[in-house]
């Protein structure tokens, strides 16, 4: 009775996945795997194949992480097999686990095209969850890649379908709820967007419904970015508390995939507190730990934030190799939704560590980080951009030029004027409009 014990173990993989008890759920469904050599050949094998093909990428996924190659096989696997017998019903499940694998392995542009695939395919088939999943996936795309208004509006698409209840929007082959992952991307695309108060109310939100659903990835998720958006705020102090919640709760759960972040970030904030040898041992940790999952998405922000934490340090030919890796890094995987950021943070440093001969090539920094801001619509970025572009202009005595640029760019604001950045703007601002003081005086 081999195909009712595989039958057997795909279910009880099934429900483990469901219980979020994934490294029991890879154990069973590997037993399923193994007995498939004692059917004979045909269409029967396949078929219980396909299914526990795509259980297995869902617990690997969440157990050793969406970059492990398992995973990927998994999902590849499960992809050939669903060609072969034609079946339509389960190809939404496996490029949705694909574009994943794609997006962590920083391949956007393979991701966005499975994604383009998948919206394909909904167009004519497909239940709402499946075109929830489908508009995430290319909006989580569109996100890295710098394009984030094109990212908000199909993140709007899941938000605006309606479904019956909070289990409704797991889609099946998936490990995160779509309404909360909806959240995450849309709170960060509109902050960086220029719309601070609204993201942040979005992050909060996508928090409270991590929590409800008992979702415990989506949960991690949902910890893990609106932690990040606090720290690029510059508000330590509340990243802090979402960061501790996320460790212990990547570490009751077996997420190492989220613990490498969860300790990586704790310990960016504990060098932002002046414990600078603490903080550097805990973020290399996560940092390694992160690496170790294969993940490579997101590292050109890694990048930058560990370049800051080696500055602080001290250690600035660290600092500076760690922001061109970022750089090269953006330019190879088309990571950009930091891009402007990076420039900008290579100009800062090269306005405080470099030589003094060297100075000079801040300001091309500056005005590519303008650049790159502008034209991907991202105020928040071209706001600070222009901050230290206008002080370094300031500095060189050019203080109309300098308020020429920065006061359109600070007027755009209406929200977020409690925001570290826009105070310092409103200051640097006044600070331009005062008769400078002779000197001698």
């Amino acid at each position: 009775m081999i195909a009712k014990a595989i039958g057997f173990w795909a279910r009880a993989g099934r429900k483990s996945v469901a219980g979020s008890a994934m490294i029991e759920a890879v154990s069973q469904l590997h037993k399923g795997l193994d007995l498939l050599a004692k059917l004979p050949e045909g269409p029967e094998p396949l078929r219980h194949e396909l299914q526990l093909r795509i259980a297995l990428g869902e617990a690997l996924t969440a157990s050793r992480g969406p970059a492990a190659s398992e995973t990927g096989q998994a999902y590849l696997r499960a992809l050939e097999i669903c060609q072969d017998l034609g079946d339509s019903e389960a190809l939404p499940q496996i490029l949705n686990g694909l574009c994943s694998y794609h997006m962590a392995l920083s391949e956007f542009r393979a991701a966005r095209d499975v994604a383009e695939q998948l919206l394909r395919h909904v167009e004519t088939q497909g239940d709402p969850v499946t075109r929830m999943a489908a508009n995430r996936n290319m909006g989580a795309c569109l996100y890295w890649l710098g394009e984030f208004q094109p990212s908000a509006t199909h993140m709007q698409r899941v938000l605006d379908t309606e479904l019956l209840d909070l289990g409704g929007s797991i889609v099946p082959g998936s490990i995160y709820h779509l309404r909360v992952v909806a959240l995450i991307y849309q709170s960060n695309s509109v902050c960086i967007q220029g719309h601070l108060q609204r993201g942040a109310v979005l992050s909060e939100r996508s928090v409270t419904l991590g929590r409800a659903t008992g979702h415990p990835q989506s949960l991690a998720f949902a910890l893990s970015m609106a932690a990040l958006l606090k720290l690029l705020s510059r508000a330590e102090s509340d990243a802090s508390s979402l960061l501790q919640e996320l460790a212990l709760l990547a570490t009751d759960q077996k997420l190492p995939f989220w613990l490498g972040r969860a300790n990586f970030l704790l310990g960016y904030t504990l060098t932002g507190c002046g414990r600078l040898a603490e903080g550097l041992t805990l973020a290399q940790k996560g940092f390694t730990d992160i690496v170790a999952t294969g993940s490579t998405i997101n590292h050109t922000c890694y990048l930058a934030l560990m370049s800051q934490i080696h500055a602080r340090a001290g250690d600035f030919a660290t600092a500076r190799g760690l922001l061109a890796t970022a750089v090269a890094q953006a330019d190879q995987s088309d990571e950009r939704w930091f891009e402007a950021e990076l420039h900008r943070l290579a100009g800062e440093w090269t306005m405080n560590y470099s030589a003094p001969a060297e100075k000079a090539a801040a300001e091309a920094c500056f005005l590519r980080a303008v650049g790159t801001a502008q034209r991907q619509g991202a105020r928040w970025w071209e706001l600070r951009a222009a901050t230290s572009l206008a002080r370094l202009w300031r500095d060189q005595g050019k203080r109309a030029e300098a308020r020429d640029l920065l006061a359109p760019v600070y007027g755009w604001f209406t929200e977020g004027s409690d925001t570290l950045d826009l105070k310092e703007v409103k200051a640097l601002l006044d600070e331009l409009t005062e008769p400078p003081i002779a000197a001698g005086g």
